[in-house]
């Protein structure tokens, strides 16, 4: 029986991964100017849902940070006339997973049902788009429990070492600051803030990927219905954001901090997505750190030297500014000696280029864990969500295995050349010696 079952599941899956590389997306727009990425699968009555505006994080006032963070956390407290604990009881009931998500650029509401309760997801969904309540008993305790969570990063490595990397990279760009806001932002936000955030919020700029047992017809019903509340144009309109392209300069910075072990990171400026060497980078990045065990940086710092147990490089791309990163712990006292090792292996694999076996490699693992990663539909519509986002075609996921296909270790090398090259910005957190050259960040100094 259990065999049985097992062979069920992994004849979903496969189906599943073929209905998303021979179909990807169809694409309907509304009346009303809503775009719809829409995927037909009914090998289970379940329906995903992800509706997208580009409205978030960085489009706030810099006396707000957090607005988004908060609007997140609180239109799902309550809509209409259903107060906080009857909207949670209802969503309950009918086991609708619901949550409201902020990013950098963008604002979504996430949702999983059963088709059969269609009706009662798109009517909760309606009304905490378009009637969220705010109620003040709720935004106080939202705001303490994100407060809280600021606690907490002041005495941890990971969150003093994000902070400091980003507020010294960005400078006074609206990235400066991650998603939560900072303490002074959310504790200047007030009921009308809020209400006035749900008012950017419109159907002619809005995106509903939708994923399940859904028809073409109910899909565009759904949109229509679960969106009818919001004016076509929204009442304010966001502000436009610069890009950003920071000239680095090589600097080393060091945060005391009573641990056994430094965490530290190296950052520069990386690619966006549309640049034209961004495909052939996340391979170069990926053979430099991003393959677990047959990286280039594991290979060193872990299997040659011990000194720590994973270390990972990647793309920090927002829509309108990157950042190339590599991160690591090690001891305390092995620090000077690990950023050494990380600079000669940069140096070596800059010097040494991309061979056709290390591509190979590379690529042939990229082509595989792509699918992997979506084999549900909650899954499916956050790589729609991703697509539309990074402004990509419907079909790209029937087009990506050709671009990975189509590289050379010419162009792999050129674009590590491009992302990976000197110099860099390094920060390290951890014991109460700087190593050599850093230049000290008092944890006082580092803005929260």
């Amino acid at each position: 029986m259990i065999k049985n079952i097992s062979i069920k599941i992994f004849i979903f899956l496969l189906l599943l991964c073929n209905a998303l590389y021979a179909a990807s997306f169809e694409e309907y727009k509304t009346q009303n100017g809503t775009t719809i990425w829409h995927m037909e699968n009914k090998h289970l009555p379940i329906i995903s849902t992800r509706i997208v505006f580009p409205v978030g994080a960085s489009h706030e006032d810099p006396s707000q940070k957090g607005l988004t963070m908060m609007a997140a956390s609180t239109m799902d407290e309550g809509a209409g006339d259903l107060p906080s604990r009857l909207f949670r009881k209802e969503l309950q009931d009918y086991n609708i997973k619901f949550a409201f998500s902020p990013q950098q650029d963008f604002f979504s509401l996430n949702m999983s049902f059963m088709a059969f309760d269609i009706e009662h997801a798109k009517r909760l969904g309606h009304l905490a788009l378009s009637q969220p309540r705010f109620d003040q008993e709720q935004i106080d305790l939202i705001r303490n429990q994100i407060l809280a969570t600021f606690d907490q990063q002041k005495t941890s490595p990971q969150g003093l070492l994000n902070r400091a990397a980003r507020q010294n990279y960005y400078d006074d760009h609206p990235y400066r600051f991650s998603r939560q806001g900072n303490i002074a932002g959310l504790q200047s936000i007030k009921q009308q803030d809020l209400k006035d955030f749900a008012s950017r919020l419109g159907q002619n700029h809005a995106f509903i990927a939708i994923i399940g047992d859904i028809s073409k017809k109910d899909a565009i019903t759904f949109a229509n219905d679960i969106l009818s509340g919001l004016p076509v144009t929204p009442a304010t309109q966001t502000e436009k954001i610069p890009e950003y392209k920071k000239t680095i300069a090589k600097s080393e910075y060091f945060i005391p901090l009573a641990t056994p072990q430094t965490h530290i990171l190296f950052q520069k400026t990386g690619l966006k997505r549309h640049d034209p060497d961004f495909i052939p980078a996340v391979v170069a990045s990926h053979i430099l750190g991003g393959g677990g065990f047959g990286s280039q940086l594991m290979q060193v710092l872990r299997k040659d030297h011990g000194l720590t147990y994973g270390v990972i490089s990647y793309l920090a791309s927002g829509t309108y500014a990157s950042r190339f990163h590599i991160s690591y712990a090690t001891d305390n006292k092995n620090v000077d000696k690990s950023i050494k090792l990380v600079e000669d292996t940069l140096q070596n694999y800059l010097n040494e280029g991309i061979t056709q076996e290390r591509l190979d490699a590379a690529v042939r693992y990229l082509k595989g864990y792509y699918p992997i990663q979506f084999n549900t539909n909650e899954q499916i519509a956050f790589l729609a969500q991703s697509l539309w986002e990074d402004k990509l075609p419907a079909d790209y996921p029937d087009k990506r295995n050709d671009l990975l296909d189509a590289l050379t270790p010419q162009q792999v090398t050129e674009a590590a050349q491009k992302l990976i090259t000197p110099p860099y910005e390094i920060f390290a957190v951890g014991g109460k010696n700087a190593p050599d050259g850093f230049n000290i960040i008092k944890k006082e100094d580092i803005i929260f």
